[in-house]
């Protein structure tokens, strides 16, 4: 796994391999990365206030991604976790702690925290 963030060079919905398995099944890249998680046994909350991408955001039932093309969502892992989730951090079932960042505390964000960098 890498440390700190990701390197430059796409936003995520913009990366190549993700651009040509929406064209290849019809749908927004959004959709892929969704359907991604489902299929990983993800749970998945979407969030917009655009009724036209809360219907889009939905469309992600009628098409499973192939093996091969899982493999291709998995291999761009890099290992970087945007959401801590702080406020969970400190629980016995938290699933990442092997990759919270070095020296970093799993107790109670302070008042007014939302990071947990506190």
């Amino acid at each position: 796994m890498s440390s700190g963030t990701p390197p430059a060079g796409h936003e995520v919905l913009d990366h190549p391999i993700l651009k040509e398995l929406a064209a290849k099944y019809g749908k927004t890249t959004a959709n892929v990365v969704l359907r991604w998680h489902l299929e990983l046994g993800g749970s998945l909350v979407c969030k917009s206030v655009t009724p036209s991408r809360i219907i889009e955001n939905y469309n992600i039932w009628d098409f499973a991604l192939s093996k091969e093309d899982l493999v291709a969502l998995s291999d761009l892992n890099i290992g970087w976790r945007h959401l801590i989730w702080a406020e969970t951090s400190m629980h016995s079932d938290y699933p990442y702690k092997e990759e919270l960042p070095f020296n970093y505390k799993t107790d109670k964000p302070g008042k007014g925290s939302t990071a947990g960098a506190k």
